[in-house]
């Protein structure tokens, strides 16, 4: 008898076995059952996904990131005889944002409004738009710019070269390359040699006057023959835009204040309190 049941509990189990292989494909829900009771399931609990704190979901972040924000502002001091003010662009690769119209906002209640710029200046060019992107800045400085408003390049140099501009803005033009002019008269080298980075050269440089080549080099030695030389490099253009403001920039209240920067339809795009 003992053999007998053996027997039966043996074939239980390799039944038991063949069932399992058999649905291994499903062993989250299972169903259990003997003759004469219903079946049930049973089944496998949900393994919650586990956020580290203060992170979210791939699916669900959300940026909170400023387009554009207030960076600095400075009252004018004995160094620095201009006020000044910054704001910079958070942005993608790829994308732009326009902020001329937009509005500078004091708790003094006084405003000013983003101006146009050229983007590549020119003399006497039109103004357009500033259209900002990713790491662009805008420098707004009190006093008057000489030349209007513009995106400096490296060749603004030699325009820095025949103005006054308050602040005053670094000379990176290009430099002369010695292969560009071993080719010349010793003098015209001489001479050439003797220009600081962005000087733009005399109208009678001491060189023969029958000296052709020097001559020609010498004339497109200035913003104007830079453009035309450079003005295609990926680096032709810099993150940085002057605007001058003039009195407009006497909106701030240096000790205590809260200033808001504004779109066109007057959303409050960003805050600067101190």
């Amino acid at each position: 008898m003992d053999k007998f049941f053996g027997l039966i509990l043996l074939a239980v189990a390799i039944a038991g076995l063949l069932f399992l292989s058999t649905n291994a494909g499903d062993v989250t829900s299972l169903k259990f059952g003997l003759p004469g009771f219903k079946f049930f399931s049973v089944q496998a609990p949900e393994i919650p996904t586990f956020v580290p704190s203060g992170m979210m979901p791939a699916d669900q972040s959300i940026s909170t990131q400023k387009p554009v924000t207030i960076t600095k502002i400075k009252n004018s001091d004995s160094m620095s005889p201009y006020i000044e003010m910054v704001i910079s662009a958070n942005l993608s690769q790829n994308e732009t944002i326009d902020v001329t119209g937009w509005t500078v906002k004091s708790n003094t209640n006084k405003f000013f409004t983003i101006p146009a710029a050229q983007e590549i200046y020119s003399f006497g060019g039109a103004q357009g738009d500033i259209k900002l992107r990713a790491g662009d800045k805008i420098h707004f400085y009190s006093g008057f710019g000489p030349k209007g408003n513009f995106r400096l390049n490296k060749c603004m140099g030699y325009v820095e070269d025949t103005s006054s501009f308050t602040p005053f803005f670094e000379k990176n033009c290009p430099s002369i390359s010695r292969s560009e002019i071993q080719g010349f008269s010793s003098s015209c080298q001489d001479y050439l040699e003797s220009l600081d980075n962005c000087e733009n050269p005399l109208a009678n440089p001491p060189v023969p006057f029958d000296d052709n080549a020097c001559h020609e080099f010498l004339r497109k030695l200035n913003y104007v023959g830079c453009v035309e030389k450079y003005g295609t490099d990926k680096d032709f253009l810099s993150r940085d835009w002057m605007v001058w403001m003039g009195d407009q920039m006497n909106i701030f209240d240096f000790v205590h204040d809260m200033v808001q920067l504004l779109d066109k339809k007057g959303n409050i795009m960003d805050e600067y309190i101190y």
